[in-house]
């Protein structure tokens, strides 16, 4: 991981490129047995742009800075374009980071209800008086059998037997 994600060119002091060294790897995180997002953003996506699109921030800004030092006011207002543009995807994946915290944030705070709620509902059953669940589970279970019973006999009997 000491790697740097960008590496500079340079033509003596003068910056001439900057290029990704980053690898793309998308960082899964699993919120759930159904439930999972992805985590990352490549800086390549961010300052670069798509694949072979012209977006490039910092190609736009060498591009300014040549504009500015050869005063060329159309490649001033060229590469302004091309910043603007980097600038609103830039904007549009802090929007998207954003968002993807707010839905980790949220997953979070329900797993800890969650925790709570399954915490008490072990601590009842922790508490609760084994003797008095057996009883009341045997009652459940006579009352079961006697209905049982009496729909066997209700469907045996014939419609003359039911009014004698």
């Amino acid at each position: 991981m000491d790697q740097k994600a960008f590496t500079v060119e340079k033509d003596g002091d003068t910056i001439t490129a900057v290029n990704y060294q980053g690898d793309n790897k998308q960082l899964v995180r699993h919120l759930g047995a159904e439930e999972k997002i992805e985590i990352s953003i490549s800086g390549e996506r961010v300052f670069n742009g798509p694949a072979g699109s012209s977006q490039d921030f910092f190609a736009a800004l060498i591009e300014l800075r040549e504009a500015l030092s050869s005063d060329d006011a159309e490649g001033l207002n060229s590469s302004m374009e091309k910043i603007d543009g980097c600038r609103d995807r830039i904007i549009g994946f802090r929007m998207e980071a954003g968002t993807r915290g707010q839905h980790l944030e949220n997953s979070i705070r329900s797993m800890k209800s969650l925790k709570v709620k399954l915490e008490g509902d072990l601590g009842d059953l922790r508490g609760a008086d084994i003797t008095e669940v057996l009883m009341n589970l045997a009652l459940q279970e006579v009352a079961y059998r006697a209905s049982i019973q009496m729909a066997s006999r209700l469907g045996s009997l014939d419609i003359l037997e039911i009014f004698r």
